[in-house]
C-alpha cells in the first residue's frame, strides 16, 4: 500500500504531545507527515518550555518532513518585521 502524505499544523502535534490524540498518524509507517517551518518555531517558542519537552519535540519532528520557507515569503516576512518590529 502507498504511503499517504499528511500535511498538520502545531495544534495537531499539540494535541498529540499532551493527549495522544492522532498516535495512529504519527506512529504508523503508512503516513508520511510533513509540517510547515513556522509549525516549529511556533511548537518550540513556548515560554517556558523545558528542555526536556523541547528534546522530545525536535525528536517527533526528525521523524517527519520538513516544508521550508520559499525565499520570496521569507524576503516579505522580513520587511514585515522591519516595518513593525512591535509585532514580531
Amino acid at each position: 500500500m502507498a504511503k499517504v502524505s499528511v500535511f498538520v499544523d502545531a495544534d495537531i502535534f499539540i494535541d498529540y504531545f499532551n493527549t495522544s490524540l492522532f498516535h495512529a498518524l504519527f506512529d504508523s509507517t503508512r503516513f508520511t507527515v510533513y509540517y510547515f517551518i513556522a509549525t516549529k518555531k511556533e511548537l518550540l517558542t513556548k515560554p517556558g518550555l523545558p528542555d526536556a519537552e523541547r528534546e522530545s519535540i525536535l525528536a517527533e519532528l526528525s521523524r517527519c518532513r520538513l516544508i521550508p520557507l520559499a525565499d520570496s515569503i521569507a524576503a516579505r516576512y522580513s520587511d514585515l518585521r522591519r516595518l513593525h518590529p512591535s509585532l514580531g
